[in-house]
């Protein structure tokens, strides 16, 4: 009914077959892609694929509309079908006396019948998850909102007057084109930003969040963890592997653990889907297996004082050199690309009191390992 907010495609399947309110107008012979995506996070939700890589094909669905319609708010919640994919979607609206053409391409929108044409460049990239984008139509007026932050993105004026009253959406001509579609809500009461009118209805959200709030080792939160940094060392003084535990920050995600059969120079990864089943994240734990009460300077390598407090000096033999990276006694990464040659000098008046360790690593890939003491 156009006097209720929000007609929904849900992608359960193709969005003419699912609905009496879209019409198929054009499918190409023999489409890339044409098909109902089970959620690989194994949720009940489905995903809608449509992809079209022969120049000059359209792949595009209609919404009609009426004499009476004034305005429009359509959000979408889509992806990119593959990086190499320059296409993903282009939007037609051609009602309440104007025209106006979107194109949504990896790396810009572009509103082709505004005057003067309008483009940007999108602050995100459109493979890696889902995003929402809301299409506000107010008679010659059209604007563009992504993810939902009330700052339009792009508004444009059309210069095209038109007397015809629906909406397209898919691909109209072009090379390649293709998106993952969730699901597509159309509001014709009025033209909303993000934030007024009617909320979307609560379940066309399924959760992106696919991080943890907190990851451990044999019990001991990893050190100077954060939700949205993936990559962490670990110094581990016995050979036998760490037990990892961890918290997703949304109870919907899940999450996986791979440890290698032996820790020495190798890693374990955490890998986190969201309820979406298309975001996913992996976080990475390297592993330095050393003893570093067992391991002493060779005599021909001085690494001085030790314990230190503003500086450390080097005195090494003519000729020889390595590269010295500096972690925490718990393996957070603090100072690397030092130079270990003769006569080189590190500040580290910038480390708090405690132990260290330093790894050196020779031009002929041997690694060693140091007790540094900063006092």
């Amino acid at each position: 009914p156009r006097d209720e907010p929000w007609v929904v495609y849900r992608a359960n399947a193709r969005l003419d077959q699912e609905t009496d309110f879209w019409e198929l107008r054009d499918i190409p012979a023999m489409p890339a892609a044409d098909e109902v995506l089970p959620d690989p996070n194994g949720s009940s939700n489905t995903f809608y694929a449509y992809h079209s890589d022969m120049p000059g094909d359209k792949f595009r669905w209609r919404y009609d509309l009426s004499s009476e319609d004034t305005t429009m708010t359509l959000v979408t919640r889509f992806k990119a079908i593959d990086p190499g994919v320059n296409g993903i979607i282009y939007l037609e609206p051609r009602a309440f006396g104007w025209r106006q053409k979107i194109r949504i391409n990896q790396s810009t929108i572009k509103m082709e019948r505004a005057d003067p044409v309008v483009e940007a460049a999108t602050p995100f990239n459109w493979n890696d998850e889902m995003h929402l984008l809301r299409m506000v139509v107010d008679g010659p007026e059209t604007r563009i909102y992504l993810d939902e932050n009330p700052e339009p993105f792009l508004v444009g004026t059309s210069s095209t007057e038109d007397n015809s009253s629906f909406f397209e959406y898919g691909k109209s001509g072009g090379d390649d084109y293709g998106a993952i579609i969730d699901w597509i809500a159309i509001d014709l009461t009025g033209a909303y930003a993000p934030g007024e009118g009617t909320p979307l209805p609560e379940d066309l959200f399924l959760s992106s969040d696919a991080t943890l709030s907190l990851l451990a080792v044999d019990g001991l939160e990893v050190a100077g963890f954060e939700p949205y940094v993936f990559d962490y060392t670990l110094s581990l003084e016995t050979s036998e592997l760490p037990e990892l535990s961890w918290t997703t920050t949304s109870q919907l995600a899940t999450a996986v653990a791979e440890s290698p059969s032996n820790p020495e120079g190798d890693q374990a990864t955490v890998t986190v889907t969201a309820q979406d089943g298309l975001t996913i994240r992996t976080y990475t734990l390297n592993y330095l297996l050393v003893n570093i009460d067992e391991q002493e300077l060779a005599d021909w390598l001085k690494i001085f004082p030790n314990p230190a407090s503003d500086y450390l000096q080097v005195a090494l033999p003519p000729g020889e050199q390595a590269a010295a990276t500096i972690f925490s006694a718990e393996g957070q990464l603090l100072k690397q690309g030092l130079r270990l040659a003769d006569q080189a000098r590190w500040d580290v008046s910038d480390l708090p009191a405690g132990i260290y360790l330093l790894r050196v690593e020779w031009e002929d890939s041997r690694l060693q390992f140091y007790k540094l003491i900063i006092q």
